[in-house]
């Protein structure tokens, strides 16, 4: 399964889905193991890049960088 094209309210709710999953008769949990740590890599991958993405407009708001001018 692609996670990267779900988004983060679909991740969360197949996340909820599985434990129902669990219960099921001829349930594969090996493969109900591994896309639980895929969405959850998915996850933390996404919240990794949107706090770097915040740390960098909060420098750049602050000031850091190097203003560039080029007038005609």
């Amino acid at each position: 399964m692609n996670f990267s094209t779900m988004t983060i309210d679909e991740l969360e709710a197949r996340l909820a889905q599985i434990p129902n999953e669990l219960d099921a008769d001829g349930a594969d949990l090996d493969a109900l193991e591994a896309e639980v740590r895929g969405i959850k890599e998915e996850l933390e991958n996404r919240k990794a890049e949107a706090a770097k993405k915040a740390e960098i407009r909060s420098a750049v708001a602050a000031g850091a960088g190097t203003l560039m001018k080029e007038f005609k």
